[in-house]
């Protein structure tokens, strides 16, 4: 058997690394051919060449990957793929965050076609997605994370039993990133792409509220210059509220400094406004930290199967009062741990990549 995978290679990149993982673990079961999708775009005819004798070929989703020059090659990629086609679909929401829903245009027709024509061409990668998702991602068969967006392809047209659920894979460490407690200062933190995903208003006013002295970092940076000004946003809240010595960016950092600094916190924050995935979630249940939450979907599947986080409402107070639960509380702490690990065993790579495999199998013989 013989798969294409099809995703960024060397980028700085959710997908990108979550597909290095995949497909080092892949390596050792079935033979991989690993191809990053700009190749279709250099040069056609070498990308066909690559990809001939696959069985099938493996795509890794998010439609910004397949735009280029302010169009979309994703279709014309897939129309001129011979062999099956599995996609893997990372991010998909109910309501497309911080944008006016397309299907609430209303009007006489020719003004409804003007209003969404419009709609179209300032939500380029919108528009593309809807177009590649009510078409099934021209696949034979596809994968997502969750049962709920599993769910919100099926109340779309998709049929269900060509939805798989995958959940994202955890990378095992050989040791749990143990905690170095900090009795004289509490150390919060996250990891991550600097994005408008997280309710940073909300975290800040969280820690402005704890009755101790603490120490929050973001370990992380700007993945795109379209994020700069999050960036930006972010820091002069810093400095507005004059805690730039008690929160810290790290920005970008290699593997070997990101363990180091997630090994100084105690409470791992993701405080998402909306999220579909999350390689960094991930990340820190790698790392067998405890975690508090917003309720959206995600946490709340994942909470709901595995026990994994302590849940919180978009409350300032509520969360403070959690993180000091939390800190003042052992037994809660290894209770967390416990599920935390146990679930980072049961989705760790190599288990995820043997049911992907037997994906593969199924679709090639079908």
């Amino acid at each position: 058997m013989k798969i294409a995978w099809l995703a960024p290679i060397d980028k700085k990149c959710g997908i990108a690394f979550y597909a290095k993982h995949y497909v080092d673990v892949l390596k050792g079961k079935v033979a991989i051919v690993f191809c990053d999708p700009v190749e279709y775009v250099e040069d056609k005819r070498s990308f066909e060449i690559k990809i001939s004798g696959c069985d099938c070929v493996h795509i890794q989703y998010e439609t910004s990957l397949f735009a280029m020059h302010n169009t979309n090659f994703y279709r014309k990629l897939c129309d001129g793929i011979r062999c099956k086609k599995i996609v893997t679909v990372h991010e998909i929401y109910k309501n497309i965050p911080a944008v006016f829903p397309k299907e609430r245009i209303t009007g006489f027709a020719p003004i409804k076609k003007m209003k969404e024509f419009i709609w179209d061409k300032r939500h380029p990668h919108w528009a593309w997605y809807a177009n590649h998702e009510k078409r099934g991602f021209f696949s034979d068969r596809i994968i997502v994370h969750s049962r709920f967006q599993k769910d919100i392809l099926h109340d779309r047209g998709i049929s269900a039993e060509r939805i798989s659920v995958i959940p994202h894979p955890i990378a095992l460490r050989s040791k749990a990133i143990s905690s170095q407690k900090n009795d004289d200062v509490l150390v919060l933190g996250a990891t991550g792409f600097i994005s408008d995903a997280y309710d940073y208003d909300l975290l800040i006013k969280a820690l402005l509220r704890l009755p101790c002295p603490w120490k929050f970092i973001w370990i992380g940076g700007i993945r795109k210059p379209g994020n700069d000004d999050v960036l930006a946003l972010l820091l002069n809240k810093i400095k507005s509220h004059n805690i730039q010595d008690k929160f810290i960016v790290t920005g970008w950092v290699e593997n070997e400094e990101r363990e180091a600094r997630l090994s100084e916190l105690s409470i791992y924050c993701a405080l998402f406004k909306d999220r579909s995935s999350s390689g960094s979630l991930s990340d820190a249940i790698a790392g067998g930290k405890t975690i508090i939450a917003t309720r959206i979907q995600l946490t709340e599947e994942l909470n709901e199967t595995a026990g994994l986080l302590e849940l919180v409402d978009r409350d300032p107070n509520d969360i403070a009062k959690t993180i000091m639960a939390i800190n003042d509380d052992a037994t809660l702490t290894e209770k967390r741990k416990e599920a935390v690990d146990t679930y980072a065993r049961q989705h760790s790579y190599d288990a995820c990549a043997e049911k992907t495999i037997e994906l593969y199998k199924k679709e090639i013989l079908r």
